[in-house]
């Protein structure tokens, strides 16, 4: 009996591999996450970072959000810029930090909205155009000093900047929170994602973005 339930689940377990790398079926599900860019004019440009690393460097999605950001600052979409929050690199510890509602920079790991700044410093970006907010660990918390800092400084409307797979919970939340902010994802590029890595990848994110938002619910985030 044992011998054939450790057969089936090894069938089984290689199937959903099979699926999930060789198949576009993950990303029709990480579309479900994406929204639309409605880019427009606005007082602020809020780049929400998505890791970095204990030497300084940005994780992929964080130098994807801050290019994107600097692009659209550079445009004429807003006078101002945002850098927003710190990384925990344990998911287990981010986990119960958001559940638990423990938050502080002490628990921080890497603080990406720093390094985000630095750049657009050494790129030409006037200090005096952006905000570096350097303790929240994560979405809500992130919008929640978005939100004091636009009421500090009377500002009405920002533009937010994420992943494809991470714009609608931004959204949600800022929603929630009685903003008037509007998407500005990353370029799209959920639908080329086609190699078995890539697919492998985006299969985490879809997972991370289905119980990140359950969670949110459950605690009123959105």
């Amino acid at each position: 009996m044992l011998k054939r339930f450790l057969i089936t689940l090894s069938l089984l377990t290689n199937l959903v591999f099979i699926i999930v790398a060789f198949t576009p079926v993950v990303n029709r599900l990480a579309e479900a996450f994406y929204v639309k860019p409605h880019l427009m004019n606005a007082d602020l440009i809020v780049v929400l970072g998505g890791g970095g690393y204990e030497n300084g460097v940005l994780s992929r999605a964080s130098m994807e959000r801050l290019i994107h950001g600097l692009v659209l600052y550079k445009s004429g979409y807003a006078s101002r810029i945002a850098f927003v929050g710190g990384t925990i690199r344990g998911r287990p510890e981010k986990i119960v930090r958001t559940l638990t509602g423990s938050e502080g920079p002490e628990a921080i790991d890497v603080v990406e909205s720093e390094i985000m700044a630095s750049i657009a410093d050494a790129l030409g970006v006037s200090a005096g155009v952006f905000y570096v907010e350097k303790e929240s660990t994560n979405t809500y918390t992130n919008l929640e000093a978005v939100k004091d800092y636009m009421e500090d400084n009377k500002l009405s409307n920002c533009l937010v900047v994420t992943s494809p797979t991470h714009i609608r919970r931004a959204i949600l939340v800022s929603n929630r929170l009685g903003l008037e902010c509007y998407p500005a994802p990353v370029d799209n590029y959920i639908p080329y994602r086609n190699s078995p890595e890539d697919r492998i990848s985006l299969m985490s994110e879809v997972l991370w973005e289905f119980v990140a938002l359950k969670v949110y619910q459950i605690y009123d985030y959105i």
